[in-house]
Formats: structure tokens, sequence, C-alpha cells
């Protein structure tokens, strides 16, 4: 009667369970592991957290990274050192959006609210404004009124691009919008041909394709339907509008990329940082008008701006990273075409994983 009422669990059965949830565990953390850089995974699964340490660090070398080749440019003009600040670029372009959508992330753990992305997307685009010290923003601001509009443009695409990309973060995992940013060569490339009725070469269209094929690879793991703490996957509802938003944001970030690329051939002897900061100003009246709207239309009760809190160490390293990457983002984008500089976005993908897995050890 004993064995007829209660469940009989064999010892095989038991070593078969055990198996079965630790490699749904392990490929949960090796799937977060390869999507950050410079994180700490805990035993339990518990939420990546940023090293505060490792990110100065990091960022310190990157800025070297940035500056010192320029430097050796000014000094000596050639080949080797244009392909040398070319790839210092581009190296620090893919590392630093790790750390920064790493932090981000953290930066919305204890409060989520709509108030408090937009706040975060304000105080993150328009850090790029202190690169005005610069100089050289006195011939924009008198330049000529194409050249006013289209920055207009362009800080208006980069607020709201970077405003749904937080929203993506706090709504899946950060796997599931990396693997949809990868999408953002595919809205480039068709804006490009809308526009200007460019025909893409044989190897632009192959990199189209290797984007396209990892995107769909990527999201076969059960795990990037996941929610931000990994718990249970979403319904396929929530994913269609996380696929949506972070749609959106590669449509805001190509607009952004294509009239970033018209001005750098409007206006002569500014520095491209003072550009970039330029545009990074302008999108502060759009990132005023989405709080008022925010804190007035939510169907939530929205937390004052005053009542927020932030650790200032990780929102410093998440708004540092950000205009870093976006940086060489933009300057990169002034030595190709802009579906060239889609196009690299693929490898930026590939080097995250490659360099997670070195680091971590998988």
């Amino acid at each position: 009667l004993l064995s007829a009422s209660e469940e009989v669990v064999s010892p095989r059965s038991l070593r078969r369970a055990h198996s079965a949830s630790a490699v749904e565990q392990l490929q949960m953390n090796q799937t977060e592991a390869v999507s950050m850089l410079m994180v700490h995974i805990a035993p339990d699964a518990s939420p990546v957290t940023v090293s505060h340490h490792e990110a100065v660090a990091f960022i310190a070398g990157a800025v070297l990274a940035v500056v010192v080749p320029r430097i050796v440019e000014m000094y000596v003009q050639n080949q080797f050192t244009f392909y040398m600040v070319f790839l210092m670029d581009v190296a620090v372009w893919y590392l630093t959006t790790s750390v920064y959508m790493a932090a981000s992330a953290q930066l919305f753990v204890a409060d989520s609210s709509m108030t408090r992305r937009v706040v975060v997307t304000i105080l993150q685009v328009c850090a790029g404004g202190a690169l005005l010290l610069f100089g050289g923003a006195g011939k924009i601001v008198y330049g000529e009124t194409r050249l006013i509009i289209l920055l207009l443009a362009a800080g208006c695409a980069y607020f709201f691009a970077s405003l749904y990309v937080l929203e993506g973060l706090t709504r899946a995992s950060a796997v599931f919008v990396c693997n949809i940013r990868a999408l953002e060569p595919l809205s480039t490339a068709l804006f490009v041909m809308l526009a200007g009725g460019t025909v893409l070469r044989a190897w632009q269209m192959v990199g189209l394709v290797v984007a396209i094929l990892g995107v769909m690879l990527s999201t076969l793991d059960p795990s990037s339907a996941h929610s931000v703490a990994g718990s249970a996957p979403q319904s396929h509802v929530h994913v269609a509008l996380n696929l949506v938003i972070v749609l959106l944001a590669n449509v805001m970030n190509s607009v952004r990329n294509i009239v970033m690329a018209q001005t750098a051939g409007l206006v002569e002897g500014v520095p491209k940082a003072t550009l970039f900061a330029c545009a990074c100003v302008c999108a502060f009246p759009f990132g005023v008008i989405s709080l008022v709207i925010a804190s007035t239309t939510a169907l939530e009760p929205q937390p004052s701006v005053l009542s927020m809190r932030f650790d200032p160490a990780l929102l410093a390293i998440s708004s540092t990273c950000f205009v870093l990457y976006n940086l060489c983002s933009f300057f990169v984008l002034v030595r190709v075409q802009p579906v060239v500089h889609s196009v690299l976005l693929t490898g930026k993908r590939v080097v995250t994983v490659i360099l997670a897995c070195v680091l971590l050890k998988q």
C-alpha cells in the first residue's frame, strides 16, 4: 500500500534531475558570461555586479587607447598610424559596450520606473557634452542652419535609441538585447538604400547575412528568452514587445549614424569630438520632454526626480563607458560608410564573446 500511494524516486532519477538542473544552470551562467565583460558571477546565479576597481582600470586603459595613438598620428602620419588609430577605436568601441550594459543593468535593480530610465538616459547621453572643452563649438553654432537641424535630428535619434536600449535591458536579459542589437546592419542598409539609392557590395551582403544568421542561432538558446532575473521564461507577448523595443533602438541608431555621417562633411576645422558633443547637447531638450511625458502620463505612480538615489560610482562608470563607446563609434563612422559601420557591429559581438570566455576561463 505504501509503495502504491507514495512516489518512489530511484537514485538514477535523482541523478538525472540533478544533472538536468546543473546543465540548465551552467547554460544560463555561460550565456550571461559571454554577454558582459568585467563582471563577477556568483555560484548561485545571483545577479551580476560590476567590479568598480576593475571597471575604473578598464576605463583608464580605454582612454589611453584612444588618446595615445592620436598623439602619435599628430607627429607621424602614414598608413600604419592611420590603421592603428582605426583599430584602437574599434577595440574601445567593442569592449566598452559590454561594461556599459553590465553597469546600466545594475542601475535598475531596485527601481526600474520609467522616469528613472529617462533620467539615466539624460545623464548618460548629455555626459558627452563635456567634450565641448575641445573647442570649436562656435563654428557650429554660427554655421549653416542645415547643420543645426541635422544635429537636432541626430540628438533626437541618439536619445531615443539609448532610451530604448535601457528599456530593453530592464525588460529582458542582456543576451536578448545583444542578439537583437546585432540586427542594426539590416536597418542601416535599408535606410541607406532608400535615401541614397546605394547598391550594397557583395561583402556587405555577406556581413548582413552573417548578422542575421548569428541572431537566429543565438535566439535558439532557451535562456535568451528569460527575464532580467533569469528566473522564468517570458510569455510570447512580452518577448514580442521586447523585440519591438530593441528593433526601435536599432532604427534610431541607424538614423543617428546616417545623419552624423552627413554632418561630418558639412563643417571643417572642428574636432570630431566637439561635433559628437554637440549632438549630445542637442539630445537634452528631447530628454526633458520625455521626462515630463513619463511623469504625467504613466499608468503607475512614478518617483520624483529629487527622490531618486543612484550609486555614484556605478552611474559614473556606465556614463563614462557610454560616452567612450559612442565616441569611438562616431570616430569609426567618420572613416567608413554607414553600412560598413553597421556591419562592424557583428564583429563586436564575436570579440565580446571570445574575450569574456578568456577572462572568465570558460
